[in-house]
């Protein structure tokens, strides 16, 4: 098992990459539902997707490759996370 900080850690340095920053305090308020941040929220979703990754990871089917997106987009439900596409990116 990893440990919970280490893939917070994780998460939030590879949301750098996209110019996502937000303090430890803010991510765990975030995780927790104490406080909400566009980019804390961001970063906890990117959280839940590395355990989901790590669940997952010895099931490579179908449904699973569709639950890590929906996953990282269960705050926006608009974006049809967990879905197929079905027009050209």
């Amino acid at each position: 098992m990893v440990p919970p900080g280490l893939l917070r850690s994780e998460a939030a340095s590879s949301s750098e990459t996209e110019n996502l920053t937000a303090s430890t305090r803010a991510i765990l308020s975030t995780e927790l539902g104490l406080h909400r941040s566009r980019n804390a929220d961001q970063i906890a979703a990117n959280t839940y997707a590395l355990h989901a990754a790590l669940d997952l990871a010895t099931d490579l089917s179908v449904d699973s490759l569709k639950r890590l997106p929906a996953v990282l987009m269960e705050a926006h439900p608009s974006r049809a996370p967990g879905r197929w596409r079905e027009e050209p990116v």
